[in-house]
């Protein structure tokens, strides 16, 4: 008793000293974490180090303790309690297990914003685990003793807990060898065990049969007890027990097999013979991404069918990568652009993970071999590129410093965005300029979906994509606003596109794990400008937030990305940028274009169309089905598709209340640009600063936000800076929803904030060179820096001597990559022009994507308007 006081006291001693030691070490002390702009919270400053120094011996303790209980699991007598020990540390092990990732994988000041209440991931943890820690003890070590008490008395007693010393009887243990000749002596005058089970079936009348063996008897249960001391030399093992309890029972055939507890040797072996579910596991895995069930027995293929849709992936991967990326069969023989390519867009499909992970995060820091010019030229923007480097200097960096007569103003709006506009400057500088570098705890995750563009963290990264590619697809009740929009959608209409390739290569729409709400808030970024704001935000911070999560109108849209370039690459880009620099008096027709995208390219526009938009010839055996969902674009997928797809589709045509100048700016675009490149690059960079007749309030809509639009220049200000504050009835809900982009919508509104505000300013512990990666993203990688702009920039329209083979070869995605250019062709152009039995309702579907809204229209609008309401 004493012994076990002692070993008690000193465990204690361990684990007060320290404690003692880490609250000398590290004494608590309040610390403040801001969840939001407008919200603190008082946390204790708890590191790792305070964490585990305590818990570490009791892991010791809980470690030696499971390691007894193992050993001792079928040791007799006084260790009757070890296999229910060893029940309780088992459990114990895995949840303590299981808590060291959730604890240490997550940062301290995570949490979660729910109900206006904060929710701290590891408070939460560490109270789970001790509780479940304690539960599980209590239940195995007294669960099974309060069964025996309360609901079977008759098994209280001791001899049923015990096993006796001398022997473990194992009723229902098979033979596994004949008696051991050590046992031999437990048999008197020589009688052989079968004479002997004789004996015991004819025992004298009144007399009970005493066994060779010193003190054996059966008690009342049928249990054997042994008592006394064994004779000298009979050992008794496992299977002369065996044999003894045969004999004593006196059987002969069978009688040993018929008890309750024998289990016999099995005849066979069943096996479980998991299949997977095709030979091919990396097939299986595309049909878990692609829903394609029977995909060709090519896993390499499925890949790039997940990816691009590609049929069929030619023999070398970088010229495969980058035809997936930029959508062309004939890349030079500069593999570095390749590279590049790849690693921007995430495909990982080369043999070297690593480099790519790598490249992916830091966005190509050391491909070239002399990584020194690279970081410099992403951060100088090309400093040396051409003849006049200060003037390329500018021009990347400042976005044309010294453009107008006013260069020192241009600079201050381009690159410090008002920072003398309001009376409170530093204010101005610090949102616009770092733009919230700070808001949330983890950084390192912020940069990389800052610099990956998130493309892949959310579970829904398709629908993504597609709101980076559509680039505003809604229209709101402000035409102005929407002219700025389709305006800017134009920066590369002249020889100098890289702050186009900038905004088409980052748009960073879809950054936190809720894309759709918070995209539509990142492009719009003035939900409830019309008359009408309920049902405008609705619209236009909703953007389908009902959609369904197969968000294959996505793919289509990504894989679309205008591939049929005409020889006219200006007005190419301006149709890819702006989808239809040109459109017509007719808004359907206008409509029709921005939908079908390029629907006039080629000489034949139908086939093109169908081609973009079927986009799956024979992927899979069951291509009605995938025709289905991929060509109408999930359209019956959720409970009101049709609605969202027309608003998707058609891009809110007729929301604003001045359509034909809207339409005129959309037909022009910028389509008489001045034989004076300086204005032309002022209006691209300042965003059409002579457009109207009042060149200044113009330039002050794009380049300072409308800071000066109504009578009332303070409050367009604060529409500006904070997101609309005061503009609905409602100016607090308005100023949450547009300052925070619903901070509270997604499980991380921080990050949310930070992406939608920030756009990757200064996050990382280089915010030079990440900011260069941004804007040019790798502009110049390669040798020929000229070269990698015009193919990033004109999607390497002229990269080839022929170039009317390499627009062909962009419009019809690889048709001559692999082997079979023919079924590669159907494939890929035609992609199920002809699979299913009705081409002419695919095509309508695709091509309008359901613009005739069904008799419901206006009850889905109502679901919609109180789903914004909730």
């Amino acid at each position: 008793m004493k012994v076990m006081v002692f070993i008690t006291c000193t465990m204690i001693a361990v684990e007060v000293g320290v404690s003692a030691a880490m609250l000398v070490l590290e004494p608590p002390a309040p610390g403040y974490v801001f969840p939001a702009l407008d919200r603190v919270a008082l946390a204790c400053n708890t590191s790792p180090l305070g964490v585990m120094a305590p818990l570490a011996f009791d892991f010791f303790l809980i470690t030696l303790c499971t390691l007894y209980a193992l050993k001792t699991r079928n040791v007799p007598e006084n260790f009757n309690e070890a296999k229910f020990i060893g029940f309780a540390m088992y459990t114990t092990c895995v949840i303590w297990v299981a808590f060291v990732p959730i604890y240490f994988g997550s940062d301290s000041k995570f949490h979660l914003l729910l109900n206006e209440c904060l929710v701290w991931w590891q408070v939460i943890t560490m109270c789970m685990c001790v509780t479940l820690s304690a539960m599980v003890t209590l239940v195995f070590l007294f669960l099974p003793k309060m069964y025996i008490i309360l609901l079977r008395p008759e098994r209280n007693n001791r001899s049923f807990f015990t096993t006796a010393k001398s022997i473990r009887c194992h009723i229902g243990s098979r033979v596994a060898s004949a008696i051991s000749d050590k046992s031999s002596n437990s048999y008197s005058g020589g009688e052989s065990p079968r004479s002997r089970s004789d004996g015991f079936r004819k025992p004298d009348s009144g007399t009970v049969n005493s066994y060779p063996v010193s003190g054996a008897d059966v008690d009342r249960r049928g249990g054997v007890s042994w008592r006394g001391k064994q004779e000298t030399g009979a050992a008794i093992t496992g299977e002369s027990r065996h044999q003894l309890l045969s004999d004593w029972l006196g059987f002969e055939s069978g009688l040993l097999e018929s008890l309750p507890g024998y289990l016999p040797e099995p005849t066979e072996k069943r096996e479980l013979q998991l299949t997977t579910l095709d030979s091919q596991p990396h097939l299986t895995e595309a049909r878990q991404e692609l829903q394609l069930t029977t995909l060709d027995s090519q896993p390499r293929l499925t890949e790039a069918r997940q990816e691009l849709q590609l049929t069929t992936l030619d023999s070398q991967p970088r010229l495969t990568e980058a035809r997936q990326e930029l959508q062309l069969t004939t890349l030079d023989s500069q593999p570095r652009l390749t590279e590049a390519r790849q690693e921007l867009q995430l495909t990982t499909l080369d043999s070297q993970p690593r480099l790519t992970e790598a490249r992916q995060e830091l966005q190509l820091t050391t491909l070239d071999s002399q990584p020194r010019l690279t970081e410099a030229r992403q951060e100088l923007q090309l400093t040396t590129l051409d003849s006049q480097p200060r003037l390329t200097e500018a021009r990347q960096e400042l976005q044309l410093t010294t453009l107008d007569s006013q260069p020192r103003l241009t600079e201050a709006r381009q690159e410090l965005q008002l920072t003398t506009l309001d009376s409170q400057p530093r204010l101005t500088e610090a949102r616009q300029e770092l733009q919230l570098t700070t808001l949330d705890s983890q950084p390192r995750l912020t940069e990389a979906r800052q610099e990956l563009q998130l493309t892949t963290l959310d579970s829904q990264p398709r629908l993504t994509e597609a709101r980076q590619e559509l680039q505003l697809t809604t229209l709101d009740s402000q035409p102005r606003l929407t002219e700025a929009r389709q305006e800017l959608q134009l920066t590369t209409l002249d020889s100098q596109p890289r702050l186009t390739e900038a905004r088409q290569e980052l748009q960073l729409t879809t950054l936190d794990s809720q894309p759709r709400l918070t995209e539509a808030r990142q492009e719009l970024q003035l939900t409830t400008l019309d008359s009408q704001p309920r049902l405008t935000e609705a619209r236009q911070e909703l953007q389908l937030t009902t959609l369904d999560s197969q968000p294959r109108l996505t793919e289509a849209r990504q894989e679309l990305q205008l591939t049929t370039l005409d020889s006219q690459p200006r007005l190419t880009e301006a149709r890819q940028e702006l989808q239809l620099t040109t459109l017509d008096s007719q808004p359907r027709l206008t409509e029709a274009r921005q939908e079908l995208q390029l629907t006039t390219l080629d000489s034949q526009p139908r086939l093109t169309e169908a081609r973009q938009e079927l986009q799956l010839t024979t992927l899979d055996s069951q291509p009605r089905l995938t025709e289905a969902r991929q060509e109408l674009q999930l359209t019956t997928l959720d409970s009101q598709p049709r609605l969202t797809e027309a608003r998707q589709e058609l891009q809110l045509t007729t929301l604003d209340s001045q359509p034909r100048l809207t339409e005129a700016r959309q037909e022009l675009q910028l389509t008489t640009l001045d034989s004076q490149p300086r204005l032309t690059e002022a209006r691209q960079e300042l965003q059409l600063t002579t457009l109207d007749s009042q060149p200044r309030l113009t330039e002050a809509r794009q380049e300072l936000q409308l800071t000066t639009l109504d009578s009332q220049p303070r409050l367009t200000e604060a529409r500006q800076e904070l997101q609309l504050t005061t503009l609905d009835s409602q100016p607090r809900l308005t100023e949450a929803r547009q300052e925070l982009q619903l901070t509270t919508l997604d499980s991380q509104p921080r990050l949310t904030e930070a992406r939608q505000e920030l756009q990757l300013t200064t996050l990382d512990s280089q915010p030079r060179l990440t900011e260069a990666r941004q804007e040019l993203q790798l502009t110049t990688l390669d040798s020929q820096p000229r070269l990698t702009e015009a193919r990033q920039e004109l999607q390497l329209t002229t990269l080839d001597s022929q170039p009317r083979l390499t627009e062909a070869r962009q419009e019809l995605q690889l048709t001559t990559l692999d082997s079979q250019p023919r079924l590669t062709e159907a494939s890929q152009e035609l992609q199920l022009t002809t699979l299913d039995s009705q081409p002419r309702l695919t095509e309508a579907r695709q091509e309008l994507q359901l613009t005739t809204l069904d008799s419901q229209i206006r009850l889905t609008e109502a679901v919609k308007i109180r789903h914004r309401n909730n």
